[in-house]
């Protein structure tokens, strides 16, 4: 028992790091999101509705950033959101079906930024689930030295302990794989 417990409790620092790195923060965005029936592709700078195309330009985030949408007939339309507030400017001469046009793509600019944001490409956190669950299965023992046997010397758990942590174990399993599929899903 104790030559399998050593590697792993050297180990064990090493593996929650990894795991805490796995589980971190990855995000990656799509080059395109659909809002309101509008497509904006973040690469070319341009938003389609089905029938017509709109430039725009657009920087930070939707926490924190700006867009500027230009309409066919040259009307600019600016916003700025975020930690300095709110800064709206129109340019051009425009009507008052254009410049609410203009402040309707300007939003969708902005939903679209949220809706751009990936999960990260492999859910992490059911995979370490699923992996701590089978370990209990496997190796029941180094559980129970890890919970309470290292308080006594000399001693063994019970068969009954032992089965016990195995159907915790799979139980442990289960809940993983039924979030990993949660997070599959949830893309």
């Amino acid at each position: 028992m104790k030559n399998i417990l050593k590697p792993l409790l050297r180990a064990l620092p090493l593996t929650l790091m990894l795991a805490l790195l796995c589980c971190s923060c990855f995000t990656t965005y799509d080059t395109s999101a659909e809002v309101d029936g509008c497509t904006v592709d973040f690469q070319t700078g341009q938003i389609t509705d089905g029938e017509n195309v709109y430039e725009f330009k657009w920087s930070g985030d939707e926490d924190d950033g700006s867009a500027t949408v230009v309409l066919p007939g040259g009307y600019r339309y600016s916003e700025s959101w975020g930690s300095s507030g709110l800064d709206i400017a129109g340019y051009g001469n425009s009507s008052m079906a254009e410049h609410e046009l203009a402040e309707k793509l300007v939003r969708v600019v902005r939903d679209a930024l949220t809706e751009r944001k990936n999960p990260p490409a492999l859910p992490a956190l059911p995979l370490i689930i699923i992996g701590l669950g089978v370990l209990q299965i496997a190796y029941p023992k180094i559980y129970w030295y890890l919970t309470i046997g290292w308080i006594f010397k000399n001693t063994e758990p019970s068969n009954a302990y032992l089965t016990v942590g195995r159907i915790i174990g799979g139980i442990i399993v289960f809940a993983g794989v039924i979030l990993f599929f949660e997070k599959i899903g949830g893309r």
